[in-house]
C-alpha cells in the first residue's frame, strides 16, 4: 500500500490486540479513500503539490503504479525524480504468482514527445507482462 501520511485512531477499548487491528483497518480504509480521490479531486492536488507539473510528467504521473507495493516476503518502492519535470522517464512494478515484476524505462529527453514514448513504452511492458511473458536473463554462456 502506498504510503499517505500520517493517522493516529483511538477508542474505547480493553483489549490491546483489538485496538491495534481497529487502528491498522481505520488508517488503511483512511489511505485508500485520500489514495482513491487524489488524482480527481483538484482540492487535493493543489494540496499536496509544491509547484505546478509540466505536461509531460501529468501525463507519466497519470500512468505509473502507486509508489510503494508489498506483500509479506516483498516491498518495491520507485519514485520518478524530478517528479515535477518528470520527461521519458517511467517505472512500473508488480506482483503476481508470488513474482516481483519490475520495469525502468528511459525514453530520453525531457520534452512532450519523451513523455509520450515513456508512457507508450509503459503501456507496451504491460501488455506483454499480462499476456503472459516472462522476461529471463541471457545463460551465462551468451553473454559478451
Amino acid at each position: 500500500m502506498d504510503r499517505g501520511g500520517v493517522l493516529r485512531a483511538t477508542a474505547p477499548c480493553s483489549e490491546d490486540a483489538r485496538l491495534e487491528s481497529c487502528a491498522a483497518l481505520a488508517a488503511g480504509l483512511a489511505t485508500l479513500l485520500v489514495l482513491a480521490k487524489s488524482s480527481h479531486d483538484e482540492l487535493l492536488v493543489h494540496r499536496t503539490r509544491s509547484r505546478t507539473m509540466t505536461p509531460q510528467a501529468e501525463l507519466l504521473w497519470a500512468f505509473v503504479p502507486p509508489r510503494t507495493i508489498g506483500t509479506d516476503d516483498v516491498t518495491s518502492t520507485a519514485l520518478l525524480e524530478p517528479a515535477y519535470d518528470a520527461g521519458g522517464d517511467a517505472i512500473d512494478h508488480s506482483l503476481g504468482d508470488g513474482v516481483l515484476h519490475l520495469a525502468l524505462l528511459d525514453a530520453m529527453g525531457h520534452d512532450l514527445a519523451s513523455g509520450g514514448t515513456g508512457a507508450v513504452a509503459l503501456g507496451a511492458s504491460r501488455a506483454t507482462r499480462r499476456a503472459g511473458a516472462r522476461w529471463t536473463s541471457p545463460p551465462p554462456s551468451t553473454r559478451r
